[in-house]
């Protein structure tokens, strides 16, 4: 992960064992009513809430996976390139209209012709909700983090990449 996809597109803080430095930045999660969420163990679920990021890289992130040459002034390869759009090609219908992709979802809008896919990989542990959404119709990237459970990212992220003109 660390050779293939964070140093080539910069992406410094993300990580699996965040520096004292980035634990000092960590957001302290919230449950539904607003009470502190304890730490998730991390230990015991790498594959499900483990990555530690901001903003910033996962808009990277976002770049490369619409295709950008470049991000944070760095060159990407045409090898991760393909891999990231190999991985938002849709393998599975869902019932809802949408389609699973290995580890994203291409919400289709419900079949409605006039609005193009929006590629969504969501997220959520005890006190968090997250979502990254990339329109490349558009060329449109967004990270939505939210530090309460409940807060729906999923949605926004969707809703807003929709309403860009």
């Amino acid at each position: 992960m660390n050779s293939e996809i964070l140093q080539p597109l910069g992406m410094a803080d993300t990580t699996l064992r965040p520096t004292p430095e980035q634990q000092k930045r960590l957001a302290q999660g919230h449950s539904r009513a607003g009470q502190d969420a304890p730490r998730w163990p991390v230990f015991a679920w790498y594959a499900a809430g483990g990555l530690r990021s901001t903003a910033q890289d996962m808009i990277s992130f976002g770049e490369a996976n619409l295709g950008h040459k470049e991000v944070n002034g760095k060159p990407v390869s045409a090898e991760l390139i393909a891999a990231m759009q190999l991985a938002q090609k849709p393998i599975h219908p869902i019932p809802n209209g949408n389609k699973q992709v290995m580890a994203w979802v291409n919400n289709m809008g419900r079949g409605n012709p006039n609005l193009h896919p929006v590629i969504v990989k969501n997220g959520g542990t005890s006190g968090f909700g997250t979502v990254i959404a990339i329109n490349p119709t558009k060329d449109a990237a967004i990270f939505i983090g939210t530090n309460q459970v409940g807060s729906q990212p999923a949605a926004k992220g969707v809703e807003i990449l929709r309403h860009l003109p």
